[in-house]
């Protein structure tokens, strides 16, 4: 009996060491594999034209923005992680100078609710996919993503918000709802 339970404890053991080291492998493959998503067009190029319409029903293209340095955010209506990403940004025109225009896939009602839901107030371009080449002249795979662009029309950055990407931590800094109750509180502390 002795014997027995020798031999299951064992293998109980190598169970579970071959467990922990298929996890390891698993989790290394996917840290490896997000890093190397490859989305938006490629830095140092020229921004693609494109067109889109505002909630208002005005057209734009690139030339809208020509002399001005911009971030592209592209969400999607149904996409969870893009709720999550606009939960943490703060999108009030005064606090972002339009250098952020969310392109969102889906109609006009959905990006109407988005809108209400998350309180945006930075411009907000109409690109469902089904209808619109935006995504796919901008190689977005996925949402949400990225693209900034400098005043020279120069793709500067692209990728999928994350913080573990210093360019787009460096660019929600001033957006990060945080930061402005941070800034706000000690504005009003200032004054007291």
């Amino acid at each position: 009996m002795e014997t027995w339970l020798l031999v299951s404890t064992l293998f109980l053991w190598a169970v579970v060491l071959v467990n922990l080291v298929l996890t390891l492998a698993l989790i290394r493959r996917l840290n490896n594999s997000s890093r190397g998503v490859e989305t938006g067009p490629a830095i140092g190029t020229k921004a693609p034209d494109f067109a889109a319409e505002t909630l208002t029903g005005e057209r734009e293209t690139l030339a809208t923005y020509a002399g001005q340095a911009r971030t592209f955010l592209f969400i999607a209506s149904g996409c969870q992680p893009c709720h999550k990403l606009l939960q943490t940004l703060s999108l009030e025109d005064d606090l972002t100078n339009d250098e952020l225009i969310l392109v969102c896939d889906g109609s006009l009602q959905e990006a109407l609710s988005l809108a209400r839901e998350f309180d945006i107030h930075v411009p907000l371009l109409l690109a469902s996919r089904a209808e619109n080449a935006f995504f796919e002249t901008y190689k977005i795979t996925t949402t949400p993503t990225y693209c900034s662009f400098d005043a020279q029309g120069i793709v500067r950055a692209t990728g999928i918000p994350s913080a573990n990407d210093p360019y787009w931590q460096k660019l929600t800094e001033r957006w990060s709802r945080q930061a402005i109750q941070v800034e706000r509180r000690e504005t009003s502390a200032r004054l007291s």
